[in-house]
């Protein structure tokens, strides 16, 4: 017991490494952390508490090659994290647990597959894992993280069919991740469920567009739109929300352009833009609001070179550039 709490005592210094950004440091403590409950299964191989922190361990040291994007060394920490929870499943086969640790593993494994571009291999990785998560909602159908999962799980199903340019079955599972995340509301009323389904709603407005179904297009992204106007002003200090409705308001001034002679309303993009500035000086080590205000000041190019008025366009273009 007191080696074990030194390995599970390791795992969480590397955890709070890990939040810190101190990714060497943290893999020191998750290297080490799994050494002992790897000797530790060694010694008493018939443990499920030691094979279970062992698999723990695994994952951490995945994770961290992850975010090191050393997707080699995530991919081999994930597949020995699945394999532990396997073992596990099979000698307690009714451990809701086990079952749950198996979906994360699944998931985490189908997502380091699409970063590698193995797109068939990413699906069946996420589409086993939504077969485990099931079971468990199937079980308990009022567990609204169980929905959130299914949501999630239907979500990456989605993007990684479009990968795929089999939009027709990305817009299904995108409609199947937001009617879960709908429902997953409905039981939790919390905030964070309605933003999956904003998301949700954009993915798969984003899914429409692609196969030029403008005008079901536009419904969604309004419909995410909504949702995300509400939900800053629940809290107007949430960052991501505020993000997710620049975002969005972009993608509608966008949409104007290629589909509208009167293009967007030039105000609401300025608005737009002032926003992600704001953003932008807020945290200027994050990449999602300056993406999100170059993209924005490209639509603003757009829309000055369609009103005649080239030197503004290029103005705007050169400063999204300098943005990126």
């Amino acid at each position: 017991e007191e080696v074990l709490a030194r390995a599970m005592a390791l795992r969480q210094i590397g955890e709070v490494r890990f939040y810190r950004g101190q990714l060497e440091q943290a893999l020191e403590a998750f290297s080490e952390s799994r050494a002992i409950t790897a000797a530790l299964h060694e010694e008493y191989p018939a443990q499920d508490r030691y094979l279970f922190e062992l698999g723990q361990a695994e994952f951490w040291v995945g994770y961290v090659g992850w975010e090191q994007n050393r997707l080699d060394v995530a991919a081999a920490g994930m597949q020995t994290y699945m394999a532990h929870t396997r073992t596990l499943l099979e000698r307690e086969p009714s451990s809701a647990d086990y079952r749950l640790e198996l979906a994360y593993a699944l998931s985490n494994l189908g997502a380091i597959a699409r970063q590698q571009r193995d797109f068939p291999r990413a699906l069946q990785y996420f589409q086993d894992s939504m077969e485990a998560t099931q079971v468990l909602s199937d079980a308990d159908p009022d567990d609204a993280r169980l929905l959130d999962m299914l949501s999630e799980g239907w979500s990456w199903i989605g993007s990684t069919l479009e990968d795929l340019a089999r939009l027709a079955e990305a817009e299904a599972a995108f409609e199947k991740a937001m009617g879960y995340a709908t429902a997953a509301y409905a039981l939790s009323d919390s905030p964070l469920d309605r933003e999956q389904a904003s998301d949700m709603a954009t993915f798969l407005a984003e899914t429409l567009l692609a196969q030029g179904e403008i005008a079901p297009a536009l419904q969604r992204f309004r419909e995410s739109l909504a949702i995300h106007e509400e939900l800053v002003a629940h809290d107007p200090s949430n960052a991501r929300w505020e993000l997710s409705l620049y975002r969005t308001r972009r993608k509608l001034a966008e949409i104007a352009i290629a589909t509208t002679a009167a293009g967007p309303d030039a105000a609401e993009l300025e608005a737009v833009i002032t926003g992600l500035d704001a953003l932008v000086q807020r945290d200027a080590s994050a990449a999602g609001p300056r993406r999100q205000l170059a993209l924005a000041l490209r639509v603003r190019a757009q829309a000055e070179l369609a009103a005649g008025r080239p030197e503004s366009a290029l103005a705007a273009a050169q400063r999204a550039r300098d943005v990126l």
